[in-house]
């Protein structure tokens, strides 16, 4: 399942920061709202999400029409255990300011460097099972060492 709340996007005009349910304003601040505000799931499906972002914000006095086409985007979860792989895929940009689209850290998407339709893979790290994978080594390491010094 592909975790919406790792996208955000950065609209240059603004110098805002958006994300699942959190603005970035300008000054820095950081602002709580509501889940989904500024984020769209038009789609949802086990390994498919269709979404889309707004790119005006009522935070700074923008009066944003919601109709969260700046940009619209489909995802594909490519699968993976530890390094997972997302195939992204922007289908258009209905405003007229200049946005990035993120995943994590890692840039998916620049309306000044790329067009629409625009397409691309990323990996990341699960880190759910990459801890997990640790603790049970981890576990295995020290129950190893136990018996080392039992055995003495």
């Amino acid at each position: 399942m592909v975790d919406v709340t790792r996208f955000k996007l950065y609209v240059y005009n603004t110098k805002v920061w958006k994300g699942w349910d959190w603005v970035k304003l300008p000054d820095g601040r950081v602002l709580k709202v509501r889940e989904g505000k500024y984020l769209k799931i038009y789609k949802k499906a086990p390994k498919y999400l269709l979404l889309g972002f707004e790119d005006l914000t009522e935070e700074i006095g923008q009066r944003p029409d919601y109709d969260c086409d700046e940009p619209v985007f489909e995802v594909r979860d490519l699968g993976g255990f530890l390094f997972k792989k997302l195939k992204v895929r922007v289908l258009r940009f209905g405003g007229g300011y200049q946005a990035a689209l993120y995943y994590d850290n890692k840039l998916i998407w620049d309306r000044k460097k790329h067009g629409t339709p625009w397409e691309t893979e990323i990996e990341y790290v699960d880190w759910i099972h990459a801890t997990l994978l640790g603790l049970s080594v981890g576990a295995a390491i020290a129950g190893i060492g136990f018996l080392v010094q039992r055995m003495k």
